[in-house]
Parts: structure tokens; C-alpha cells; sequence
């Protein structure tokens, strides 16, 4: 297969929309005996060999970091011979086209990731254990080549690489695969033992491809090339950009899309699915130059009601353009255009001016189209599904709600949660009528008293998880599917006229893992939701919102995404060869599962053979540009500053008094938290002229546009939490180093633990030298002495100011060293005179 190589990376077909840049992890103490005995169990296969870099067998006893293997990349194995002198007999092609209907009966569903399902007698998936591996790589499928030269001309793969196992056994009766496939696929192709043949059986319908197979095989779907297209996405700070690289008029390319444009943790804010990152020169827009074509992406107006407009963000251009061009483009009278601070901007500003932040900017259509019941103006106020005038509401609790007249709420109708899904009535007949891969994804309801029906209909209103779209009711017959329900804005509403059970489904959603940590290390907690899923959010923010489950937690990323899952699925988490299991229940999510964590900034977990690093994150904050301040020693006395350092910058105890030996790594988080990265300034807060003379420096680096870090906590916060976030976003790190920086005092958060972070993580150091003794030699303390005597070597260059009056001129020196090693991109030094 052909890679097609280009600024973001390589496109390849079957992988689309395409995530590019995925990060893997790998132990590197393991032996190349471990590696292989690994790839024969989850290849079920015997291996002869791993080939190293130099295309040569490795020696089974070296460990992985000796053999050179570069974490991520793909190793080559060879099976052993007496595997391939076994082979295996091939049988004849079915006859019969495969049927992209519902399974017969007899036949059960297995699902795979990626929306790929097995569909086959119960005997063969229990004499067989049929799996479906999905490919990595072109280059893993068996015999490529002659694949390659049987491919009609223009062919490429439209649907995931799969390999049915195990590969030397026969069906006794046919099977069916279904495979989510790109626009253009057409044909279907398997392996043999001859090499490839083109499938007859094979039938496309709905983004689907449905083949019948005899035989353990690999798959490929094909069709001629689909004209690509770019989606461009913008973080709102312009700290960098995302290109999405999709099909044009694909649905499954948009589907995937959609769903990850909801989802905070992928596209809501920015991120893409399969993202590209790129230099972005501001938050307004960014260039591009791909197939030697220049292309610039916008920034979007929008209305309350949600429709929005594509427009020309040239910074040198004013409000009244832009608002012009977007009036025009979405045929309204537009009022003003919201900015930053939640204001009207001003119509003569040039957009560079007006500090725009944000890729998608608000509009408000002007009083007279408001009048006019403008349906823009309407749009937004669509009526929540309500009750009519003599209707009451009773809440149930999880957001589940019953509206009747009040002579029926003199009855006592109750709504039962159900705990599990036997708990239904019939629950058999229910598993039959659901088509192929539903899966529950609301609550389970019994509504009672059971043996009475309504006088008059009732309404249920009950919240629903992405992808929510039939609703089936028990009968005394068995169960039915309800043409009468109604579902908008992530909730089911539907008129019932007897009481009964309810169950609301849907295909299956894509979950993903996201991270939470506790600051001080005693465990971790990961939460599983869907993709995308408003609903799963609300529950999520709850938790986050409950002592007793994850408000003293903090939040770690990046999320991890792990394919859908079937209803009551384990999901194995492994942590240093301990499995964790929780069971994937979608009427339950979000789900949280108790995991370790190795220290209170990260933790590592293994899922579907796949390793993740959840790492603490930064909380981003909005707020209001910092003044810039004028270039001073010492500034003066302020409410919250210098007049009131020690209770402001020293760690606050129960007492309300400052702790004067606390660490410092004094915090502005307002500056910080909008970089990508900041320098941390570390000093021990045990004087008030220490405190001053950072704060003095740290204005100075501000002035000169260099990001800083430095923890100033008040009343209320944890003085750790902010340590942590000072460290893990730190791309370098300015010492202050008095007499006694680097002493070792057991108390956690100190100026000893900031060096060794900093130096165990690589961290630039700018040292400023504040004492007579060089390095810092802390009294009575040998560890100190003997860290700082490691890390301040003689190499070193530091910035003398013993006497802390020179902070212009330290600012200087430490700013034009960061501009010179280029540690932030942006970053352009002018020297202040």
C-alpha cells in the first residue's frame, strides 16, 4: 500500500478520519524472549525469530533497551517453519451472496472493535474461539505483494486490514463478517493458500461491507480512491492548530467526526479525530501549504441557534467586515459581535485589536428581527418537551421524570431503577427482537403499580446516552418496539397508556478512558464513558462534584479511547502484573475502577494490549491578560503582593499563618495556564525580601513576554496541587538560590524536590546565584548539600545578584538564554533599556 507523505505525516485509507502522531510506551527491561513469547499468544502463532534493526534474528536474551528497539515502531517476526510446511486447506467459494440482513436463526453475534462483528452458528464460536485481529500495517498481510498485483488499478484498502484466527482451521458451516467501510468500497478480497482471490460473496450497503467466508483468512475491502479533504480546527489561544484528514462524502469519515467533535477531550474544544498538529500563528487562523497549495482556515460566526458561517478572519480587517460578510452570508441583521469579555466590540477595531478569542465567535441579530419572530431569533428557544397545563411533574431521581394529570398521581405511580438486566421481565424475548449489536443505553425502568393501566396517557421522560434510538416496552405478549417515542437533546420522551417495563437502545458508541489522581499518590481512579455523549458528561461532572468519589482528585490526560464494547463485557485493566475488572454495564456509565498509581503525577495502565500514560494536567482557566507592569527592582505595595508576601506566597496552614520555610514556586496561574509551558521560578519563601525580589523578577519576565510559574497559595488552596501543575507544565525551571535552597527538610513540597524533579526530567536550569557559598551548601544537611553539588556543576553559567538588586538585568540575561534555545516558539527577545 502506498503512503502518501505530505506536512502532517502519511495518509493511509483504511485509517480514516486519520489520527496521526499516536504516542505508544514500552517497557525496555523486558527480553526479546518475553517480546516473542507475547506475540505468539496474541498472534496464536509459533515465532522463530524477532528481526532486529539490522535485519538480523535477536539474541533472546538481550533486553529490549540493549537490542536498540525504538519504542512504537513495528517489529518483524518470523514464524517457524514447521508452521508453514503445515499450511492449510482451502475450501471452495460460497455459492450464495451473503445476506446483510439480520442473522439467522441459531446464529449469535460476536463484536469486534471498530464496529466489526462475526456472525455464526453457536458450535462454531464455541469449538472455534473466533477472533478478528485488525492489522496495523499493509506490510502484515500475508503474501502483500501478489495481493498488490491482483488489485485492479487505482485500488486502495477502504476498511480496516483483518485477520480471522485461528489460521489453519475450516468452518463447518459459514460464517458472516460485517466491516464499517469508507465511501468507494467495492470489492471484497481474501487470502489463500494459492494466494489472494476476489470475494463474490460480498455485498455493500450503508457503509457496511457483508461477506460470507469458509474459511480462516485475511480480509481487505478496496475500491478506487475518494478525493480527500481538510478540516481545520484552531485552539483558542493559538498555542497550535489540528488538521483532520477525511473522505469527501463519506459517512462513516463523518460519523466519526461528529462524534468526536461533542467530546471535550477530542474535538469540543479544539482537538481532531486523529489529529495532525500544526504551528498556529495566532487564534484567528493558519496557513497551510499542502500539494504546493497555499490554504488559509477560518474561524466561524455563529448564532444562538447554532447555525454558523465560514468567514475571512484577515486581522488587519474590522468588526464591521467581519459582521457585514457574516450578515450577509446567514441572511440577518446582526446587532454586534460578541468579544472576549462577554461585550459588544467596538465596529472600528481591526480583529488583531479586538484580541478575538476563540475559533467560533457569538452574534446577536438585531431587536427589530426579535420583533419580528425572526426564526434565528426563535431557534434557540425550542421548548423543552414540558408538560401541558394540566399536567404535574414527579422527579425520580438520575434525571428521570413522570408527567401526568393529577388524578393519576393519586394512584402513586412509582418508577423503579432496575439493577441489572435480568432483572427485566422476559429478558430473553427482549435479546431477541434487538437488532444486531444494540445495547442499552438508558436506565432500566419498571414503572408500577404493574397490574393497572392509566386513564388517561402519561409521559416519560428519561436521559439517554449517544446513539440512543429505539425504545421497547413489555407486553403481555412479550415486548415492542414504540414508533411513538421522541428523542432530542440527549433525552427519550415517550406517551404510555399502561404500566410496564421500559428499556431504551442503540447501536454501541465508541468509550473512552479518561484519568483522575490522587494528589498525594494513594490511588487512581479511571472513569470509562462514551465518546461524545452529553449525558455521560453531566454524570461525570457530578462525580467530579462528590467528596466521596473524585472532587479530591485531580484530573490526568490524555484520555485514552478503546473501541465499543458489548453489553456486560469485561474490561481488563492491567497495572505490573495485576489485572483490575470492571464489567461494561451502558444503562450505568460513566463507570468509574480504583487503580494504583505510582506517585501523585501520573500513573501507567495496559488495556486490549495497549499501554497508556495518564500524566496530571494543568486546570486551563480563562481569564484577563495580566497588566504589564513597569520595570522595577521592587514594585510597590499592593493588596495581595508585596505588602502581604508572606501570607500570600508562604504555604497557609490551618492556623491562617504562613509557613516561613514553605518551598516556593510562586504561581500566577492566569499566565501560566494560557501557555504551552512555563518556566518555574523555585526559591524558599523564609524572608520577605526573598519574596519581593522573586516577584520583582518574575515581572520583569512577564514584561519580556516569557511565561512563569510561580505558586502563591491563598486560603483555600492546596499549596501541593499547585506545586504538582508548577512542575509537570515546567519547560524549565529559574533557582533562586539563597544559602539554604535545596535543603532537604522531609516536609514534601520543597525546593529539594523541585531540583530533583527538574533534573531527573531534563529541565533547563537558570540559577540565579543569591548567597556567598557556591553551590548553595544548606546547613546541616548532607542530602542538600550533596543534590545541589550534583546538579549546580561547574559548567553551569548562573546569574550573579548576591546583592537582589539587579532584577531588570537578571530578567535580561534569563530571557535572552530561553530566546536563544528556542524553548518557546513564540517567544522574540527585546532587550528593555
Amino acid at each position: 500500500m502506498k503512503k502518501h507523505r505530505g506536512l502532517c505525516g502519511s495518509a493511509e485509507w483504511p485509517k480514516l478520519p486519520l489520527h496521526l502522531g499516536v504516542v505508544g510506551d514500552s517497557s525496555q527491561e523486558r527480553t526479546v524472549l518475553e517480546l516473542k513469547e507475547e506475540a505468539e499468544k496474541k498472534l496464536g502463532i509459533k515465532v522463530k525469530h524477532i528481526i532486529g534493526q539490522d535485519h538480523e534474528p535477536l539474541d533472546e536474551s538481550m533486553e529490549l533497551a540493549a537490542a536498540h528497539i525504538v519504542p512504537g515502531n513495528t517489529l518483524t517476526d518470523v514464524i517457524s517453519e514447521d508452521v508453514l510446511e503445515e499450511g492449510h486447506p482451502e475450501a471452495q467459494a460460497l455459492s450464495q451472496p451473503a445476506d446483510p440482513s439480520m442473522p439467522e436463526d441459531g446464529v449469535e453475534i460476536k463484536d469486534f472493535p471498530h464496529g466489526i462483528r462475526l456472525m455464526a452458528q453457536q458450535a462454531i464460536f464455541e469449538g472455534f474461539d473466533p477472533q478478528i485481529e485488525v492489522l496495523e500495517n499493509w506490510s502484515d498481510l500475508k503474501e502483500v505483494s501478489a495481493l498488490e498485483e491482483a488489485l485492479p488499478p487505482g485500488h486502495v484498502p477502504l476498511a480496516r486490514l483483518l485477520r480471522l484466527t485461528p489460521e489453519d482451521r475450516t468452518f463447518p458451516a459459514p460464517v458472516k463478517v460485517q466491516v464499517p467501510t469508507c465511501a468507494g468500497a467495492d470489492t471484497g478480497w481474501r487470502s489463500t493458500s494459492a494466494g489472494w482471490e476476489k470475494l463474490d460473496t460480498v455485498t455493500f450497503a450503508d457503509g457496511r461491507a457483508m461477506v460470507a467466508l469458509d474459511h480462516f483468512c485475511d480480509l481487505v475491502i478496496t475500491g478506487e480512491r475518494v478525493p480527500l479533504k481538510c478540516l481545520g480546527f484552531l485552539h483558542p489561544q493559538g498555542e497550535h492548530a489540528e488538521i483532520v484528514v477525511m473522505h469527501v462524502g463519506c459517512k462513516s469519515c463523518q460519523t466519526g467526526l461528529e462524534l468526536l467533535c461533542s467530546d471535550e477531550d477530542v474535538l469540543q474544544p479544539l482537538r481532531a479525530c486523529w489529529p495532525s498538529l500544526l504551528y498556529a500563528e495566532s487564534g484567528l487562523q493558519f496557513d497551510v501549504e499542502i500539494n504546493g497549495e497555499n490554504h488559509s482556515f477560518e474561524v466561524f460566526v455563529a448564532l444562538l441557534s447554532g447555525r454558523s458561517c465560514r468567514c475571512n478572519l484577515s486581522p488587519k480587517r474590522t468588526v464591521l467586515e467581519l459582521k457585514e460578510e457574516a450578515e450577509k452570508k446567514l441572511g440577518v441583521k446582526i446587532k454586534h459581535i460578541i468579544g472576549q469579555n462577554h461585550e459588544p466590540l467596538d465596529e472600528s477595531m481591526e480583529l488583531a485589536a479586538a484580541h478575538i478569542s476563540g475559533n467560533t465567535l457569538t452574534a446577536v441579530i438585531s431587536e427589530d428581527a426579535i420583533e419580528e419572530a425572526h426564526p434565528e431569533a426563535q431557534a434557540h428557544s425550542a421548548a423543552d418537551p414540558m408538560p401541558e397545563d394540566s399536567f404535574e411533574i414527579k422527579d425520580f431521581g438520575h434525571g428521570i421524570r413522570l408527567m401526568a394529570e393529577q388524578s393519576i398521581f393519586e394512584g402513586d405511580p412509582q418508577i423503579e431503577v432496575l439493577e441489572n438486566w435480568s432483572d427485566l421481565k422476559n429478558a430473553s424475548v427482549l435479546e431477541q427482537a434487538l437488532p444486531a449489536g444494540h445495547v442499552p443505553l438508558a436506565r432500566l425502568l419498571r414503572l408500577t403499580p404493574e397490574d393497572r393501566t392509566f386513564p388517561a396517557p402519561v409521559k416519560v421522560q428519561v436521559p439517554t446516552c449517544a446513539g440512543a434510538s429505539t425504545l421497547w416496552r413489555s407486553t403481555s405478549a412479550g415486548w415492542e418496539n414504540l414508533d411513538t417515542v421522541t428523542f432530542a437533546d440527549g433525552r427519550a420522551t415517550v406517551a404510555l397508556d399502561h404500566f410496564c417495563d421500559l428499556v431504551i437502545t442503540g447501536e454501541r458508541v465508541p468509550l473512552k478512558c479518561l484519568g483522575f489522581l490522587h494528589p498525594q499518590g494513594e490511588h487512581a481512579e479511571i472513569v470509562v464513558m462514551h465518546v461524545g455523549c452529553n449525558f455521560c458528561q453531566r454524570g461525570l461532572e457530578l462525580l467530579c462534584s462528590d467528596d466521596d468519589a473524585l472532587k479530591r482528585l485531580c484530573r490526568c490526560g490524555p484520555s485514552l479511547q478503546i473501541g465499543t464494547y458489548r453489553h456486560d463485557e469485561d474490561l481488563d485493566i492491567y497495572q505490573a502484573g495485576q489485572k483490575s475488572t470492571m464489567k461494561i454495564l451502558f444503562d450505568r456509565l460513566p463507570l468509574p475502577c480504583r487503580v494504583y498509581a505510582q506517585s501523585g503525577l501520573q500513573f501507567d495502565v495496559e488495556i486490549r494490549g495497549q499501554n497508556h500514560h495518564f500524566e496530571f494536567e494543568v486546570p486551563i482557566r480563562s481569564a484577563t491578560p495580566a497588566p504589564q507592569l513597569a520595570p522595577s527592582p521592587h514594585p510597590s505595595s499592593s493588596a495581595g503582593s508585596a505588602s502581604q508576601a508572606p501570607a500570600v506566597a508562604g504555604a497557609v496552614g490551618s492556623s491562617g499563618v504562613p509557613n516561613p520555610t514553605a518551598s516556593a514556586a510562586s504561581t500566577d496561574m492566569r499566565s501560566a495556564a494560557s501557555q504551552q509551558g512555563h518556566l518555574l521560578l523555585s526559591g524558599r519563601f523564609n524572608s520577605n525580601e526573598i519574596i519581593e525580589y522573586m516577584k520583582a523578577v518574575k515581572e520583569q519576565l512577564e514584561a519580556r513576554n516569557v511565561p512563569v510559574f510561580m505558586v502563591e497559595a491563598t486560603v483555600g488552596q492546596s499549596f501541593a496541587d499547585l506545586t504538582r501543575i508548577g512542575l509537570c507544565r515546567a519547560k524549565g525551571m529559574v533557582t533562586f538560590c539563597t544559602a539554604e535552597y535545596g535543603a532537604y527538610t522531609g516536609v514534601g513540597y520543597e525546593t529539594f524536590h523541585e531540583l530533583e524533579f527538574a533534573h531527573d526530567h531534563r529541565l533547563p536550569l537558570f540559577p540565579i546565584r543569591l548567597c556567598e557559598q557556591w553551590p548553595p551548601a544548606p546547613q546541616n544537611n548532607e542530602r542538600g548539600i550533596y543534590q545541589n553539588q550534583f546538579v549546580f556543576k561547574n559548567g553551569l553559567v548562573y546569574v550573579d545578584d548576591r546583592q537582589m538588586t539587579q532584577a531588570q538585568r537578571v530578567a535580561d540575561q534569563i530571557a535572552e538564554s530561553v530566546a536563544r534555545m528556542g524553548i518557546f516558539r513564540n517567544l522574540r527577545f527585546e532587550l528593555q533599556l
